[in-house]
Order: structure tokens, then sequence, then C-alpha cells
């Protein structure tokens, strides 16, 4: 379970929950509205409102619910049925590259689902026009890790 502050709606989240703040206008206190995604599955692009405009001092509590519910809705997930084994590609650890502003990482072993980039392929072979999913910065602007 991850959870990430949302500071515009200009970014892609891959979070569990998402803590969205409402620029105070008036008195100067900000608000927050917190949002989680369905199953609580980073990868999905669907998030649902959990609470809106609350204040700073009921975050804390509101995030331990949500915790709950997280540990909740994993004790009534079906237990999953062995699946039919799959040979995984071998993929050194020189797979691994990292963006240099935002710290995200491109591991070729999961690829990269938001930018349609099927698991298994190279940083090498991303197109040049590849961009960070979190801060948009260029394929160059990444380092092997």
């Amino acid at each position: 379970m991850t959870f990430t502050i949302k500071p515009n709606d200009d970014i892609y989240l891959f979070t569990s929950v998402a803590i969205e703040i409402n620029t105070a206008e008036g008195d100067g206190s900000n608000t927050y509205n917190i949002l989680y995604a369905k199953s609580f599955n980073p990868n999905s692009a669907e998030y649902i409102t959990y609470v809106k405009n609350v204040t700073k001092n009921v975050l804390p509590a509101l995030l331990m619910e949500l915790s709950v519910m997280y540990f909740d809705q994993i004790d009534d997930q079906p237990k999953a049925t062995p699946k039919k084994e799959v040979t995984p590609k071998t993929i050194t650890a020189s797979e691994r590259y990292q963006c240099k502003h935002c710290l995200t990482v491109y591991d070729a072993q999961y690829g990269d689902e938001a930018s349609d980039i099927a698991p298994g392929t190279t940083f090498d072979s991303l197109p040049d026009s590849y961009l960070c999913p979190t801060c948009e910065a260029k394929k160059a602007e990444f380092v092997v890790v």
C-alpha cells in the first residue's frame, strides 16, 4: 500500500492512496481530499473518493481507516489458484534505470503499463520519445542503477 501527496491534477499517479491538496482561499487553511485506487491497486487509473475537504488534523485518523479497509479487502479476496508456470526472460541488473529528477525506476522486468510498454522490454529498446511516467523527463535523463 502506497501513499502519495498529489499537488496538482497534471501528474499521473502510481499509488494506492492519493491525498489531494485543496489550496486555501480566504482564511489560509488548506483542506484535503483522500482518494484510493480501485482494489488499492496502484496500477489502476480509477480512483474512488474516500473524503473531501477535510482539515489536516483529521488526516491521520482517516488514513488509518483506509489502511484497515486495505487489510480487510486482502482477507476477503479469494486465494489465487496456481497458474501455469511461465519461464521468465533473463534480465540482468543493468536493466534498471532511474530518473535523475524524480527517482522513478524503469525495470525491464515490469515494463511501463502507463506507457503501453510490455514487461521484458529492455530500456535500450524503448523509443527515444519515451518519457518518465511521473515527471515526464526524457529517456536521456535516466541512469543505470
